[in-house]
């Protein structure tokens, strides 16, 4: 991962995999968001997402010249913006 003017570039699908994992772990053992091994791939992309949306109070934008990547970010900034990672109960 690089970064270009405000904007952090992925190289490739199993970088954005390996962070996805690493700030799921982060944010589970340093601030108690929920995981869960039966639900553990929703978990990290939960995890990613909030990640992410940190990042972006900042002004950080996320690419990746792999388009596949790219859409999967994409997705990742809707589905938030939606909240279907909102937790309730």
């Amino acid at each position: 991962m690089i970064f270009r003017n405000k904007t952090m570039v992925f190289s490739s699908k199993e970088e954005v995999e390996a962070y996805k994992s690493a700030v799921a772990e982060t944010l589970q053992s340093n601030f108690g968001v929920r995981w869960d091994f039966r639900t553990a791939n929703a978990d990290d992309e939960r995890a990613l997402a909030m990640a992410l949306a940190c990042l972006s109070e900042f002004y950080i934008h996320f690419a990746c010249e792999d388009e596949e990547v790219q859409k999967y970010l994409n997705d990742l900034q809707t589905r938030r913006g939606n909240k279907e990672f909102y937790l309730k109960g």
